[in-house]
């Protein structure tokens, strides 16, 4: 069962790490902390739009703007991307 954790939580890094990276991308911002709210870093929807667009394809997800929304965090969209796969 231990295992099972360990592995579990190393897929959500490696998601929220993919996740980071389209951020930086697409934002062009260095660095963007897994756990802060996004909404404080003042995305404009564009933004926005072009990252839902970027996740969904990248892991073959259905991520919505409310999803998005609903989910203000690196760590928090790595947990919904792993639930939706």
């Amino acid at each position: 069962m231990l295992r099972k954790r360990i592995t579990v939580n190393d897929e959500k890094q490696e998601i929220a790490h993919k996740i980071h990276q389209v951020w930086q991308e697409i934002l062009g911002i260095e660095s963007i902390e897994f756990s802060k709210d996004y909404l404080a870093h003042g995305f404009h929807s564009v933004f926005i739009f072009q990252i839902i667009r970027q996740l969904n394809e990248e892991f073959h997800v259905s991520i919505t703007m409310r999803e998005f929304i609903e989910n203000q965090s690196i760590s928090k969209l790595a947990s919904l991307v792993q639930e939706k796969r």
